[in-house]
C-alpha cells in the first residue's frame, strides 16, 4: 500500500469513519443492467448456438466486450460443444439423465455409436425431423450390423469374466 493511501486511511478515521469497507455508490456505475441481461439470457435460451458476433448483430446498442461480460459473468454462462449453457444444471436438465450409461449397455453402445457418426453435422428443426431421421436410419440398417454388434458381446463378456470384472474397452 502506498504512502498516499495510508495518510488518506489515516484522515479518514481520524473523520470519524469505522468501517474498512468500502462505501456503496462509490466509482463508476455499472452499465449492466437487469434489462440488458435478461434480453441477452432470452436470445441465449430461444437458440443455444448464437455467438457473440451473432449477439452484438441483435442488440448493436451494447458493446461485444460488455456481451461477453454479461453472458459469462453475469449469466455466467459458458461455452461448450459451440453452445452456451448455464454453468450448474437446472432441475429439469438433472431429472432427464438416460436411466443407464453406454458402459452398462454394450449392444446400445454399438448402436449409438454409428447413430451418432450418421448424423454427425446434421441440424434439426424439431423433434420429429429427428424421429424421421433416426426411423430412416434404422431401417437403412442391415441385419450384419446388429449381428456384429451382439457377435461383439460375446467376446466382451468373456473378458470381463477372466479378469474378475475389471474390463473397458473402446471400439
Amino acid at each position: 500500500m502506498s504512502e498516499s493511501m495510508v495518510r488518506r486511511w489515516v484522515r479518514e478515521f481520524k473523520a470519524g469513519r469505522h468501517s474498512l469497507e468500502d462505501e456503496s455508490g462509490r466509482g463508476r456505475p455499472s452499465l449492466i443492467t437487469d434489462e440488458l441481461t435478461t434480453k441477452i439470457e432470452n436470445a441465449i435460451r430461444n437458440d443455444r448456438l448464437l455467438t457473440l458476433d451473432e449477439l452484438h448483430n441483435l442488440f448493436p446498442e451494447i458493446s461485444r466486450s460488455l456481451i461477453h461480460e454479461i453472458v459469462s459473468e453475469k449469466l455466467e454462462f459458458r461455452k461448450v460443444c459451440a453452445r452456451w449453457i448455464p454453468r450448474e444444471l437446472t432441475p429439469l436438465h438433472k431429472a432427464t439423465r438416460p436411466p443407464y450409461s453406454p458402459d452398462l449397455a454394450p449392444s446400445d453402445y454399438h448402436l449409438f455409436t454409428k447413430l451418432k457418426e450418421s448424423l454427425a453435422g446434421k441440424r434439426f428443426q424439431s423433434d420429429e425431423e429427428v424421429q424421421t431421421a433416426v426411423t430412416n436410419w434404422t431401417k437403412e440398417l442391415a441385419g450384419r450390423f446388429y449381428a456384429e454388434g451382439i457377435s461383439k458381446l460375446v467376446s466382451r463378456y468373456t473378458k470381463c469374466i477372466e479378469i474378475d470384472g475389471n474390463y473397458v474397452e473402446k471400439d
